[in-house]
């Protein structure tokens, strides 16, 4: 009788179905990791971007950081400067608008980009067109939106900025 080494066909197959099974289980989790990078992303300009303006806000506590009228919008009481680190940043109600919002972030890499709507919003995307129809998102809205008030009103409803976050298209 002649010994044969190796594998039957019935063997081969059963480690083939197992390792395919174990692909189909595994491969979902690895895909979304992209997904979850992301939406991290995200959720991280976010919190960058409420404490840029956390500390804007202590900045102009300071005496010598105190904001001063714009020059350039001499006739608004809702619009002021901030110097920091001899760079000046335009502020809406003592929060910082939406391009010096960005401005403040330094945002280095080259997979974010950034589209503005209005005067009063820019929109953090990971595609450099149409970032809002990706339903992947941060959109930062300014102090008042795009409205002018004579007075800035701690209690008026918009009076903070809005923080949006859209993670559906991730």
């Amino acid at each position: 009788m002649i010994k044969r080494s190796g594998f039957t066909l019935i063997e081969l197959v059963v480690v083939m179905v197992i390792l395919g099974i174990l692909a189909i289980i595994t491969a979902p989790k690895f895909l979304s990791l992209s997904s979850d990078a992301k939406i991290n992303v995200i959720n991280q300009i976010k919190a960058s971007a409420k404490a840029a303006n956390d500390h804007i806000q202590v900045f102009s506590k300071l005496p010598n950081h105190a904001p001063h009228p714009s020059p350039n919008h001499a006739n608004r009481n809702d619009i002021s400067v901030i110097t920091i680190d001899n760079e000046d940043f335009l502020l809406k109600c003592g929060f910082l608008d939406d391009r010096n919002l960005v401005k403040r972030l330094q945002l280095s890499s080259d997979n974010i980009f950034v589209a503005y709507e209005g005067d009063d919003k820019a929109y953090f995307g990971f595609e450099a067109s149409n970032i809002q129809s990706n339903q992947c998102y941060f959109m930062y809205q300014q102090s008042y939106t795009s409205e002018r008030p004579t007075i800035c009103n701690s209690s008026a409803p918009n009076y903070q900025p809005v923080y949006q976050v859209v993670t559906t298209g991730c």
